[in-house]
């Protein structure tokens, strides 16, 4: 499980803790916590506070990673391994799929357009790094990977953490899948051990049709009016009883 201290945890959050508990509990695997603080902006203590809180009420065990946010903060804060991800970094730039780039959001509309890979620019330059899909048409298209403020982008610490971890199975919302698909494109250039295999599924959405998001939640006794937790229990059952994810 790798949660983002980002906001105070929604009942989609809790739903995915369940089911991968479950399904670790089912395949007899280990259960391990790892948290993508990387981007210490958003940030907030109370927020990774949340976390082990609602942990805690689900009783969900974990076989590995942090136990409390303190230890947390002094063993596995993603700023302690980015040695690691400068490696992975370098190995990427050595097998030319990385490249620098200069844009910003305001100059493309939606997938980037690759303006950048036949472009070569000083590392002066005020930029960040982008991983080369070899598909033009891949739906992410040339993706980031070492952001404009000089620390690595998500879906690569994500990762490299999992390669370290020994990370073989993975459960997350289907609202992932393109992330999923490009991390996949990051592992098979950075480990030679196979892919892990990936379940996405289905969300939780408010009575408006949306998914639910944290910046929506403003305390962790509030998680959103719209969805009870009742309503959490429901869809947690008949999962449990199809058996089927996306």
């Amino acid at each position: 499980m790798a949660p983002t201290p980002s906001g105070f945890l929604h009942l989609g959050n809790l739903y995915s803790f369940l089911l991968t508990a479950e399904l670790a509990q089912e395949k007899n695997a280990r259960l391990l916590l790892r948290i993508d603080d990387m981007d210490r902006k958003r940030f907030r203590v109370e927020y990774l506070e949340d976390i082990f809180r609602w942990l805690d009420k689900l009783s969900i065990k974990l076989d590995g990673g942090p136990s409390s946010p303190g230890d947390f903060e002094k063993n596995y804060r993603q700023d302690l391994r980015i040695a690691e991800y400068r490696l992975a970094m370098e190995l990427l730039k050595k097998q030319n799929r990385s490249y620098f780039c200069v844009c910003r959001r305001r100059d493309y509309e939606a997938k980037y357009p690759a303006t950048c890979r036949s472009k070569k620019w000083s590392n002066t330059e005020e930029g960040l790094w982008r991983f080369q899909a070899q598909d033009l048409d891949y739906a992410l298209g040339d993706f980031i990977i070492w952001r404009r403020d000089k620390i690595p982008a998500y879906q690569l610490s994500s990762v490299v953490d999992d390669i370290k971890l020994g990370i073989n199975y993975i459960v997350r919302g289907e609202d992932l899948l393109e992330s999923s698909q490009s991390q996949m494109l990051l592992w098979d250039l950075l480990s030679p051990t196979k892919r892990p295999d990936i379940d996405h599924h289905s969300l939780l959405l408010n009575t408006e049709g949306e998914k639910l998001s944290k910046s929506r939640v403003k305390t962790s006794n509030s998680l959103l009016n719209d969805l009870s937790v009742a309503e959490l229990k429901k869809g947690y059952i008949e999962w449990k009883n199809s058996s089927k994810l996306l």
